[in-house]
């Protein structure tokens, strides 16, 4: 070999070790791929880094390429539309599943998954996880959720910063290093709907019980909606620094989607939760006043479900097309639409026909710019499960994703918090027998 040729091949393995090392000590750094990061058979379930279950998927349909981040046979749930979905900083992925820890089989624990390289990490342990009231942090990698203690519920967090900070060097502490606890709850049934507040200084939990003279006195108020179990609901904060609780707003309908906003403290919608058509859906509270009020003035002949946060100032919903509200009684316009909540102003972002879907859409988010909507179906051409992208500018709806099976849940889909990527559960790859994660980067949709 000659001294040039030696020359330029050793000058190329110097670039590419110093490019390794330079991305190695970037911001994009994650944890080294070995499963086995904790012992085998450690009752230690908290840090416990999983392999990459990543492919891709292409939609048969739309010609569009999906990236599927959990593996189709295992069950990977993420939180409702109406929850943060990724962390703070856009590069990792909540979901809880019941079928991927090796202690405590059948009970849920969550999971953070870098969508970028797959790669998971368990952030909560034990056996008395309620699983779909894990919230994440808007400022940090902080995970908040509700945890059973014997016939208690405990506000319990997970400083999932520090465990993946130690995750990457290969030093997983004990988990009493990460949890943390903020006390029992009041002894009420806790309707597992739950919301920190903008400043994450305070959470607001909803709670039920069965009136009585005693609960009627102590702020309950007993039940009027005719035809439904006599309860009473209440919305309590809970001080995450000083553990001091205290009613925010006492309902005679069932509460349900408790949701702070999460750009003005304070701020509270929730909706009276019935499973179909609600007299009056949407509601707001402020903390300052515990007033409750309406939010979209509700007809009888409309159908509204499916509220979330779009912006500091607007809430995106769906009105519904057809049954239980027959369509001959319809007299406001029906699709995606945006409420202003300072003002009551509505604006509509986009309807399917009747061929795409005779109920139009059912669930429903935003890009926080509002530059795009999306929203889902449960009926149409493809048997519902269809996911169809809205230009809030331009009006287009554009097809995504279809032929999704609504089976075991809906795709239920949400943008990240910076509006570049797209998530979706989906049955379809396990024939209907568990969801799996599925993202698509906005860019790679061509003429949205």
């Amino acid at each position: 070999m000659s001294k040039l040729v030696y020359f330029i091949l050793s000058l190329l393995v110097l670039i590419g070790s110093v490019s390794f090392h330079a991305c190695s000590d970037s911001d994009d750094i994650t944890p080294p791929i070995h499963p086995e990061l904790l012992p085998p058979n450690s009752a230690q379930q908290l840090g416990r880094i999983l392999p990459s279950e990543k492919f891709t998927y292409t939609d048969t349909v739309t010609g569009l390429k999906w990236d599927v981040l959990t593996e189709p046979t295992l069950v990977s749930k993420r939180i409702y539309q109406t929850e943060l979905t990724f962390t703070h900083d856009c590069k990792w992925v909540l979901f809880f599943s019941n079928e991927r820890s090796t202690h405590y089989a059948g009970l849920n624990q969550g999971y953070l998954i870098n969508h970028e390289t797959g790669q998971m990490i368990q952030v909560t342990e034990g056996n008395g996880l309620r699983g779909a009231t894990m919230r994440l942090s808007r400022k940090s990698k902080m995970l908040h959720y509700l945890y059973n203690v014997d016939s208690k519920i405990e506000l319990r967090s997970t400083d999932v910063d520090l465990l993946l900070e130690d995750a990457y060097k290969g030093e997983i502490k004990s988990s009493d290093h990460y949890i943390k606890s903020y006390g029992t709850l009041p002894d009420l049934r806790s309707m597992d709907c739950f919301s920190l507040d903008a400043d994450e200084s305070k959470a607001y939990i909803a709670f039920f019980n069965y009136p009585s003279s005693a609960s009627v006195e102590n702020g309950g108020i007993p039940a009027s909606n005719p035809g439904t179990t006599p309860i009473y609901c209440q919305i309590m904060s809970l001080d995450l620094k000083t553990k001091e609780t205290a009613t925010v707003v006492s309902t005679d309908f069932q509460i349900g989607h408790v949701q702070a906003n999460p750009w003005v403290s304070g701020e509270i919608e929730f909706c009276w939760e019935t499973g179909g058509k609600a007299p009056q859906r949407m509601w707001l509270v402020n903390t300052s006043d515990g007033i409750k009020r309406p939010l979209y003035d509700e007809q009888n002949t409309e159908w509204i479900t499916h509220e979330c946060w779009a912006d500091k100032d607007n809430m995106v919903f769906v009105a519904r097309r057809g049954e239980p509200v027959p369509p001959s009684q319809q007299t406001k316009p029906t699709g995606m639409l945006l409420v202003n909540v300072r003002d009551n102003s509505v604006r509509v972002l986009g309807q399917l026909s009747d061929k795409q879907s005779s109920k139009g859409y059912w669930h429903c988010n935003t890009t926080p710019d509002l530059l795009y909507s999306v929203g889902d179906t449960n009926t149409g051409e493809f048997k519902g499960g269809e996911v169809y992208l809205v230009n809030n500018t331009t009006n287009k709806q554009t097809s995504v994703l279809a032929r999704q099976a609504q089976a075991p849940d809906h795709t239920h889909p949400i943008f990240s918090p910076d509006g570049k990527y797209l998530l979706v559960q989906s049955g379809n790859l396990s024939d209907k027998k568990r969801l799996c994660l599925m993202m698509i980067d906005l860019d790679d949709i061509p003429d949205k």
